[in-house]
């Protein structure tokens, strides 16, 4: 048996043979830990070793991985997260794309050598696909009690309350938009509303014109030690200080820090979580495994975890103890959304993108990437263009890089040039909303898209992959057609249907606008969070929230 600092070579990263009677091929990476020999700071205070890498079988089924190391007890994953590095490798393979995993896996009882075995399981025939060995530190680590138990906090008073609300980001983007109207739209009488980013954007102007106080402070989560990190909590806990926040309102996974400066500062924390990714996968897959546990400890130390999507919230149910989460969908104010504006807004834009009044007009809005699906659209659009050629798409958002690269080249690949824009983003996409004729949202992860709700809110019919929280806004055939993500001849076909049944394609769209107006009001969604701060301030802990959003 061999042990080695060095990163491990191919032989860790095998071509497998087929799989039992199936001839299933599976390719298989395993990318960490990239040495054989453990280092105390990548062991996670419960005692877990996190693996991650690749797994695909040729044939396109699903792949499930089982992975135990020495004695420990197993753990299963399945491989389908987005891997757009992998799928350029091999392009042949579609369900190379979608090929990543993470897992943690507990450690054996004893320091020292331990085998690690990791399994694939296609259609039910099960192979090897990695036997290593690992080495491990003695002693292993103990749990931090820190990150279990929330520190006391003092009663804020009933009088008017200091809100602290914390982006990722001002970009022109879906989590960013939705915190901004959510903060808006609190009643200014009684909150007293500031907002803190790491990062400038153009979303800064529209807190500026709501006179909402912007702040900017730098943070840097690229560290590598505990200590690190609880010195930047501390550093940003004594500038958050000078404000003297009542409460800290945290913004996507990606602010994790704001829970732990919240505690820092003794003060209660609500954070908004939007990610539709298992969270001990997505914690370690960016970050460093010490900076990783304490994003993990921060779900123990909100005081609430708000969902815009019950299939989001039950992807942390083993994560979160009963009775702290809350489901409170986005929400849209619809009389910024002026049915009467629809015809002027369409000769507008139909003059913009010099089409005449008669070409159907399909309209994608998002950041180019392949979590948005974009390229699996145009690959749709090259099937429709089979039967038809009367269309035109537009791509609202897009951002330089290879993904759009990768767009531009399927573009010209299907001679679809006359038939798609892609243009970058805008700060308010209203007028394209109300000129399309179909909105289509392809994507592969979301929770509850606020593109999809703009479109409804405009009574524009919905074309959408059936995946996390869409169903929960998108009822089939009443607000619109689901498809599954990533196939591109359903998509055709429904985007067919719509363009040729113009009376159907108005009664989802009528159904899909009531929709917003009666479940998905952000007058609506502003009441849940105002009495959800005022539940946490006033230490109430019953379960009024409980299926309220249903």
């Amino acid at each position: 048996m061999r042990v080695e600092s060095e990163p491990m070579g191919e032989s860790e990263r095998v071509s497998t043979p087929p799989i039992g009677p199936t001839e299933a091929r599976v390719e298989f990476s395993l990318e960490i830990p990239r040495t054989l020999a453990i280092e105390r700071g990548q062991i996670t205070e419960q005692g877990d070793l996190f693996l991650a890498g690749w797994c695909f079988s040729v044939s396109g089924d699903p792949v499930e991985l089982t992975a135990r190391v020495g004695d420990a007890a197993p753990r299963t994953t399945v491989a389908n997260g987005l891997r757009p590095d992998v799928g350029r490798v091999h392009a042949s393979v579609p369900s190379a794309a979608q090929s990543g995993f993470g897992m943690l896996v507990p450690l054996p009882s004893r320091p020292g050598p331990a085998r690690c075995r990791i399994e694939a399981s296609v259609l039910g025939d099960t192979r090897v696909v990695a036997e290593i060995e690992l080495d491990f530190p003695a002693p292993f680590p103990i749990r931090d009690p820190r990150a279990a138990v929330p520190r006391r906090r003092p009663r804020a008073e009933a009088a008017q309350r200091r809100v602290l609300f914390v982006s990722h980001g001002l970009n022109l983007e879906g989590a960013p938009r939705s915190l901004f109207e959510t903060a808006r739209a609190l009643d200014a009488s009684r909150f007293e509303k500031r907002l803190l980013s790491p990062v400038p954007g153009p979303l800064e102007a529209a807190w500026d014109e709501a006179r909402i106080p912007v702040s900017l402070l730098e943070v840097d989560l690229a560290l590598a030690c505990r200590d690190d990190f609880d010195a930047q909590i501390r550093r940003l806990a004594g500038l958050v200080s000078v404000w003297r926040p009542d409460l800290i309102v945290a913004n996507t996974l990606e602010t994790h820090w704001a829970v732990h400066v919240a505690a820092e500062l003794g003060r209660p924390a609500i954070w908004i979580v939007r990610e539709s990714e298992d969270p001990d996968a997505y914690f370690h897959s960016r970050w460093p495994t010490p900076i990783a546990e304490c994003a993990r400890a921060a779900l123990d130390l909100a005081d609430r975890v708000v969902f815009v999507a019950d299939a989001t919230r039950q992807l942390f149910e083993d994560s979160l103890a009963p009775g702290r989460d809350r489901l409170i969908p986005n929400g849209l104010d619809p009389s910024r959304f002026d049915l009467s504006s629809l015809d002027s807004h369409r000769a507008a834009i139909r003059r913009e993108l010099r089409l005449s009044g008669q070409t159907p007009l399909l309209l994608c809005v998002g950041t180019t990437c392949m979590r948005k699906g974009q390229l699996e659209l145009i690959r749709a659009l090259g099937v429709l263009r089979a039967s038809r050629s009367d269309f035109h798409c537009v791509f609202l958002g897009v951002v330089e890089g290879e993904y759009l690269e990768a767009m531009r080249h399927a573009i010209r690949e299907l001679d679809l040039a006359k038939n798609v824009s892609l243009l970058r983003p805008v700060q308010d996409a209203r007028p394209y909303f109300a000129a399309c004729d179909v909105a289509v949202c392809p994507s592969f992860q979301e929770s509850l898209p606020r593109v999809v709700l703009e479109a409804m809110a405009f009574a524009r019919p919905i074309v959408a992959s059936r995946v996390f929280g869409i169903p929960e806004l998108v009822r089939e055939e009443v607000d619109g057609l689901l498809v599954e993500a990533g196939d591109v001849g359903s998509m055709a076909n429904a985007i067919e249907r719509l363009l040729a049944d113009p009376s159907k394609a108005r009664a989802l769209g009528s159904s899909a606008r009531q929709q917003v107006e009666e479940r998905f009001s952000l007058s609506r969604c502003a009441g849940l969070y105002s009495d959800l701060i005022d539940e946490v301030l006033d230490g109430t802990l019953d379960d009024a929230f409980s299926g309220m959003a249903s």
